[in-house]
């Protein structure tokens, strides 16, 4: 697969966050993403605008996205969740206990939603 660039990012997909966070997040969403999907990297080929590759690269894309979100509404424990308590009453705000994760990385509902339209989800199938 030709790597998701930040350039694509921004300019195809349409992503938001900025070049420093997008650096920081695209390796491991490249990774979750091609687990999720039971593929190597180096065996995807065609360019990321055509077919399964474009859904790939949608993917890793929407993958991006959500681990920047986690990333700023992070608690201490790194789960993506805050909880406020006052006496015996507690809530508990953006719960990740849900989302699906590979090897730790919690992995976008959205990314997933978008393999599976594609007949690419096959880790949890």
């Amino acid at each position: 697969m030709k790597r998701v660039t930040y350039d694509y990012y921004k300019s195809v997909f349409g992503g938001a966050v900025s070049e420093e966070e997008f650096a920081s997040h695209v390796r491991a969403a490249r990774d979750a993403i091609c687990d999720v999907v039971n593929r190597s990297v180096r065996s995807v080929n065609a360019s990321p605008e055509d077919g399964t590759d474009g859904e790939i690269a949608r993917a890793i894309c929407l993958e991006i996205d959500y681990l920047a979100k986690m990333k700023k509404s992070a608690s201490p424990d790194g789960r993506g969740a805050v909880r406020e308590s006052l006496g015996d009453y507690s809530v508990t705000y953006g719960s990740a206990g849900g989302v699906m994760r590979t090897f730790g990385v919690p992995v976008s509902p959205e990314a997933v939603l978008c393999l599976r339209r594609a007949g690419l989800f096959s880790r949890w199938v």
